[in-house]
C-alpha cells in the first residue's frame, strides 16, 4: 500500500484519541498525570524487507497483546525494552523491587496498561467503522517483535507507530504494532476518504 498522506493522518488522528481516553483510563487507576503521544506512524506489508519489528532487533520486549475480529481482523500490541518495561512499572506502581513478586506485579501491571491502551485504540476505530470489535483477552509475552506477525501473511498489512509515556514528568518509550489480515486496512481506508471527500 501507498503511504497516503490523507490515510496516514486520518489514523494517526485515531490512534490519538484512542490513547487519549486510555490515558485518561491509567490517570484514574493510577492517580497519576499520565500522557500519551504517538508521533510517528508507519504502514507496510508483513512481508515487507522493513516490516514489523525489523528495526526493533532480536532482543527480547515485554509484550502484550489482543486478537480482535470484525470488520477488521488482526492483532494489536504494545512493546517495551525490559529496562522501559521496568520504568514503567515503577512510576505507576511506586514498587521497585526486584524479587519473584515484582516480576508478577510486573506482568499484570503492563497487562493492564496494554489492555486499556489496546481497547482505546481499537475501540476508537470499531466506533469510527460504526462497526464494534470483538476482542480475545489480552496475552503478556517476552519475545521477539517479529513473534507478533508470525501467524499473518506476507501481504497482509501492519500499523507501527513509536508512542512516549509521560508519567510524573518522566518518559518511557514504548511502540505499537497493529498487524492486519488482507484487505482488513480497506474498510479504514474507505471511511477516511469518504469523509475527506464530504469536506
Amino acid at each position: 500500500m501507498n503511504e497516503d498522506p490523507v490515510v496516514l493522518d486520518g489514523i494517526r488522528e485515531l490512534i490519538n484519541i484512542g490513547v487519549g481516553k486510555a490515558a485518561g483510563i491509567l490517570g484514574e487507576l493510577t492517580s497519576s498525570h499520565v500522557i500519551l503521544e504517538v508521533p510517528t506512524l508507519y504502514i507496510g506489508e508483513v512481508g515487507n524487507a522493513e516490516g514489523p519489528g525489523e528495526g526493533l532487533g532480536n532482543a527480547p520486549l515485554s509484550m502484550v497483546f489482543i486478537d480482535f475480529s470484525g470488520p477488521m481482523r488482526g492483532r494489536m500490541a504494545i512493546m517495551f525494552s525490559p529496562e522501559s518495561a521496568a520504568n514503567l512499572v515503577i512510576l505507576l506502581t511506586n514498587e521497585d523491587d526486584t524479587t519473584a513478586e515484582m516480576d508478577m506485579i510486573r506482568s499484570e501491571t503492563l497487562t493492564e496498561v496494554g489492555n486499556v491502551l489496546i481497547n482505546g485504540v481499537m475501540g476508537t476505530i470499531g466506533n469510527f467503522l460504526g462497526q464494534p470489535l470483538a476482542f480475545a483477552l489480552p496475552v503478556y509475552v517476552q519475545n521477539r517483535a517479529a513473534y507478533l506477525s508470525a501467524p499473518f501473511k506476507e501481504k497482509d498489512h501492519y500499523l507501527f507507530a513509536s508512542t512516549q509515556f509521560k508519567v510524573k514528568g518522566r518518559s518511557v518509550h514504548g511502540d505499537m504494532l497493529i498487524v492486519l489480515e488482507m484487505g482488513s486496512l480497506q474498510p479504514l481506508v474507505k471511511k477516511i476518504h469518504a469523509i475527506m471527500d464530504q469536506v
